[in-house]
């Protein structure tokens, strides 16, 4: 995974925690960090826990953030995937540009109000069937608690669907 999708990645599991668990917030570029650094580990450290919320904020974020980036980062390979499977023949110049496109709804604005962020490319609702499928996978790999695997995967394709819904001018992919 290059730097760009690693970026798309942390954005998505960010919009995930402001949704599913704003209180992390506040540590989710230090969690994400650490996340980046040894996946496993940080990963390993939440399933260590024994309960599975723990006591306060920073057990709650080594609960989640971890997770959602787990979670996240599979969802942009499969659909980085798909994408590239589509535009074989076009290049990666345009591959690179419909990630970031696609991705480009869940980052936080750093331009200026005015300026209006590129809208996605539509996904088809078989994609999102298999993501919402490789979402619950990941989320189940690391054993969080049933009902916030679901939690996970329905929030991810329901984000996904959101931001290819306004894209309805587009070819589905």
């Amino acid at each position: 995974m290059n730097e760009q999708e690693r970026g798309l990645a942390a954005d998505l599991a960010q919009a995930f925690v402001a949704q599913g668990a704003p209180q992390e917030l506040p540590l989710f570029g230090a969690m994400r960090e650490v996340y980046l650094r040894d996946p496993e580990r940080a990963l390993a450290q939440q399933s260590s826990k024994g309960q599975p919320l723990g006591f306060g904020m920073a057990e709650a974020a080594v609960l989640l953030t971890p997770v959602a980036l787990k979670v996240a980062t599979e969802v942009v390979r499969f659909i980085s995937g798909e994408l590239g499977k589509h535009l074989k023949e076009e290049g990666s110049g345009v591959l690179r540009s419909l990630v970031r496109r696609i991705f480009q709804w869940f980052k936080p604005s750093r331009e200026e109000p005015a300026k209006e962020k590129a809208l996605p490319p539509r996904l088809t609702p078989e994609l999102l069937v298999e993501v919402h499928a490789i979402a619950l996978a990941q989320a189940r790999q690391v054993h969080i608690p049933e009902q916030q695997a679901q939690l996970l995967a329905d929030s991810m394709v329901g984000s996904l669907s959101m931001a290819s819904a306004t894209t309805a001018q587009l070819p589905a992919l």
